[in-house]
């Protein structure tokens, strides 16, 4: 829904965050790249689901979910590629360090290519799991992060042009 409060941003070099195709589109342009947009809603605990996939550019990347977005803009990211890999990330003082096993891991959970796969996300308190498709795929527990805004993220890794399309976001309170 266009008047749902979403970032619209349409840059030809960086990229697009606007709504499309009835649902809400993330293209992101540059190579190493990660774009999220927040829900200006703030949740100290926080389940959140989406359906997403991906519409064009290339299988290495990465989209879901974003919870406990702070004021000094650090997050915590739970992501899949088109490829099958997942992780849950923290995005702190401008790193990006994946939690668990440090790596992204592959998933037969995970639909690959251009097919949609439902994520959701829980944070609550030090517990934050990915879920995927209706499985659970990582918990793991980690407090730095207390509160904060929800969102959606995408990322590019070796190639430009990733472009995910997110539809029926959700958020839960526990």
């Amino acid at each position: 829904d266009p008047n749902s409060g979403w970032e619209q941003y349409r840059e030809p070099v960086d990229g697009i965050l606007d709504y499309e195709d009835s649902a809400y589109r993330m293209l992101v342009q540059p190579p190493q790249n990660t774009f999220w947009v927040n829900a200006n809603q703030v949740y100290d605990n926080v389940i959140l689901e989406v359906d997403a996939a991906r519409r064009e550019g290339p299988e290495e990347n990465v989209y879901g979910l974003m919870c406990r977005l702070d004021s000094s803009y650090n997050a915590y990211m739970f992501v899949i590629s088109s490829t099958g890999n997942y992780g849950i990330a923290i995005w702190e003082d401008h790193n990006f360090e994946l939690l668990g096993s440090g790596v992204m891991e592959s998933s037969i959970a995970i639909k690959t290519g251009t097919e949609s796969n439902r994520i959701r996300a829980t944070c609550v308190d030090s517990l934050l799991s990915l879920s995927v498709n209706g499985e659970e795929i990582l918990a793991i527990s980690d407090d730095r992060i207390q509160s904060g805004d929800v969102g959606l993220v995408t990322g590019t890794r070796g190639a430009p042009g990733v472009d995910i399309l997110f539809d029926n976001f959700t958020i839960y309170q526990p």
